[in-house]
């Protein structure tokens, strides 16, 4: 019987995978002649795009396989020739992921991170709600040396697991279990997401807007200027966090039973190992190359992965390499191949035709009044967030755009570029939009109802903090019109 079901779903599954493909086929054979359209290349581009697009909203088949198709279909449709197609897998971005996510698998090995998460908890947790608050900084500290939200996340749900066992042992009822679940699950998301923000090797989106600026208007942000201009909504969203989470999801405080077993295990861990010593030196060095590298001149994807590296060296890294290149392969096709489209929607003219089109809309009302345009910028985004949950996808899709809007409205691509990254990193509502809301439902025991409400919360908040980060804080130093 089990056999049969099995063969039932495996079946079904084809079924669905066939026909997404075939939807998405018509629908960029549809779009390739629909009349009105540039000729060109740009035809072609905007048809594959189209295809994709359906391909990473429906996700019949697994997100690297749907962006490696649209790769394929650069080529074939005439869109793009193999090097432009292929310009995803050579550029900084792809680089920057591989290193960063080496760097997270050196310090999730040496067990540093579990080292962190544990002290921190510990000692924040003997103040009144200080557990909270643990939970929702333990993700910001991580994203110093462990630029990558999907290897956040996992280093923290052990943690959070941990600290549930903690409490069943120390004798707490099971409805007090039950609210802590729900809360600390709601930690790891959303404090996850505003992790995203501050640090530009902290996310994807951050990092393929810088890309998307640098190919098309020559635009190299650096790591102290997205600092810089992206603290107030990082801040802001942290400190929005915690209250939020606590009034949807109130739980009591731990007893003090609990306390002390979350002491007594991280006093198990003793002092420091030879491998956390080197790996968090390796983290230092990686801090200051990317702090220096407007100074030095080594770009971050260098720097990651030469820190990356590092860590699979004998005698000074974590481990061997087998171990630390164990790291998801997918996600770096994934974004390699949305890069390709990205950079052929760029090159063909067709991200330009679409902002012409858009330039003529009642959009551009909004987008032509300062301080309206970047809100306008982070709510569509957020909109368009809630069907297109891929943030890789989505930033690829809509960065050419922004720069196009930002060429045709008169305004700086940099601010633009960066309310689309700062909105886009920031998905509170369903469980697709972000890699940690992933994890806190299919992995923590989240139900996707608990997020709704202190999920609508935080993306108005977002939305509010890149708008007021605008007006008050980016002409100061020097973003915007």
């Amino acid at each position: 019987m089990s056999q049969l079901l099995a063969s039932v779903r495996e079946a079904g599954g084809a079924g669905r995978a066939l026909g997404g493909l075939l939807a998405s086929l018509l629908v960029g054979l549809g779009v390739a002649a629909w009349p009105g359209l540039p000729g060109g290349a740009a035809r072609p581009a905007l048809a594959v795009a189209a295809g994709a697009v359906l391909l990473w909203m429906a996700m019949p088949v697994p997100l690297p396989v749907g962006a490696l198709l649209a790769v394929v279909a650069l080529v074939l449709s005439g869109a793009a020739q193999p090097p432009l197609a292929f310009s995803g897998f050579a550029s900084e971005a792809t680089i920057l992921l591989i290193g960063g996510m080496l760097m997270a698998r050196g310090v999730e090995i040496s067990g540093l991170a579990r080292r962190v998460a544990l002290e921190l908890a510990w000692r924040a947790g003997r103040r009144r709600g200080g557990t909270l608050w643990a939970l929702v900084l333990l993700p910001q500290v991580l994203a110093w040396g462990v630029p990558a939200n999907a290897v956040r996340s996992q280093l923290m749900l052990p943690v959070v697991e941990a600290m549930l066992q903690r409490a069943r042992e120390a004798g707490e009822p099971p409805a007090a279990e039950r609210a802590w679940r729900r809360q600390w699950m709601l930690a790891l998301a959303f404090g996850g997401n505003v992790s995203n923000t501050g640090l530009l090797p902290a996310a994807m989106g951050n990092i393929l807007t810088v890309a998307v600026l640098a190919r098309t208007v020559g635009l190299h942000v650096g790591y102290f200027t997205w600092v810089l201009g992206a603290w107030p909504v990082w801040l802001g969203g942290l400190l929005v966090a915690a209250p939020v989470i606590r009034r949807a999801a109130p739980a009591p405080e731990p007893g003090s039973g609990f306390r002390q077993r979350l002491a007594a295990e991280a006093e198990a861990l003793g002092p420091l190992t030879p491998e956390e010593r080197r790996v968090a030196a390796w983290v230092l060095v990686a801090v200051l190359l990317w702090a220096t590298g407007g100074w030095t001149g080594i770009p971050l994807s260098v720097s990651a992965l030469l820190v990356g590296l590092a860590m699979a060296l004998p005698g000074v890294g974590a481990a061997p390499w087998r171990e630390i290149a164990r790291i998801d392969w997918g996600t770096v096709l994934t974004v390699a191949g949305t890069i390709g489209l990205g950079n052929a929607l760029t090159d063909t003219g067709a991200a330009a035709w679409i902002a012409r089109g858009v330039a003529g809309s009642p959009l551009s009302v909004a987008l032509g009044r300062p301080g309206w345009d970047v809100v306008t910028i982070a709510l569509v985004t957020q909109l368009l967030h809630l069907a297109m949950s891929n943030v890789s996808s989505e930033v690829v899709v809509l960065a050419p755009l922004v720069v196009s809007l930002a060429h045709s409205h008169g305004a700086d691509p940099l601010a633009w570029g960066m309310a689309l990254a700062l909105a886009a990193d920031n998905g509170y509502f369903l469980a697709i939009q972000t890699i940690s809301n992933m994890v806190a439902v299919t992995q923590g025991g989240l139900r996707q109802r608990e997020m709704w409400r202190p999920g609508l919360w935080m993306t108005a908040a977002n939305v509010l903090l890149v708008g007021l980060t605008a007006l008050l804080w980016w002409p100061r130093v020097g973003i915007g019109r």
